[in-house]
């Protein structure tokens, strides 16, 4: 399955932009013959529509039902961090299309409701908790920090460079991930 990637989101003379590209295609270069990404900002006219006849809480939630939906990714921005305040609403698992068997068809109908969309305006309007955890572990008797990859972790010296995760379960759910992480802590920092 394709997605976009979204660098920003844009809104200009009442008009949504998008800075992306398709998750599924490349460019070449021409002198290196090395593929690349080539982000392009276009106008996105369902967005543009939306807004127009039915303003910006609606485009709000709708960028942010993508963003759940898995077809818009990346970025920094607030529907990003809105989509981690959902992940971590305990109200979201019921909605959760990762859910399986008749709790995946039961979220499919929850999803076409209202509720759904409070839940969504509700995670927009929330802000990130101030608690901030990092990753550690005994090296040698001295202590080194984990920094996340997509699917590895790479430990560091300095705590400066570790990771900083703003749920503790979000760290406990990414420890879980590797085999040998049961000597490893969680430090909060913050």
């Amino acid at each position: 399955m394709s997605y976009e990637i979204i660098k920003s989101i844009k809104i200009k003379d009442d008009k949504v932009y998008l800075n992306s590209t398709c998750s599924n295609t490349f460019s070449i270069n021409p002198y290196t013959g090395r593929e690349y990404r080539e982000f392009r900002e276009i106008e996105c006219s369902t967005l543009t529509d939306i807004l127009k006849n039915k303003g910006r809480e609606a485009l709000d939630l709708e960028i942010l039902k993508e963003y759940e939906n898995g077809n818009m990714q990346r970025g920094t921005n607030k529907y990003t961090r809105a989509l981690k305040v959902l992940h971590n609403m305990p109200e979201y698992a019921d909605f959760s299309w990762r859910n399986r068997g008749e709790a995946y068809e039961k979220a499919n109908e929850l999803r076409k409701t209202t509720a759904f969309d409070e839940l969504l305006s509700k995670a927009l309007n929330k802000r990130l908790p101030k608690d901030k955890y990092i990753i550690k572990k005994d090296y040698f008797g001295k202590e080194i920090y984990g920094k996340k990859r997509r699917n590895s972790i790479h430990w560091d010296r300095e705590k400066t460079k570790a990771t900083v995760f703003r749920y503790l379960n979000e760290a406990e759910r990414y420890i879980k991930r590797f085999e040998g992480s049961n000597t490893w802590q969680i430090e909060k920092i913050a």
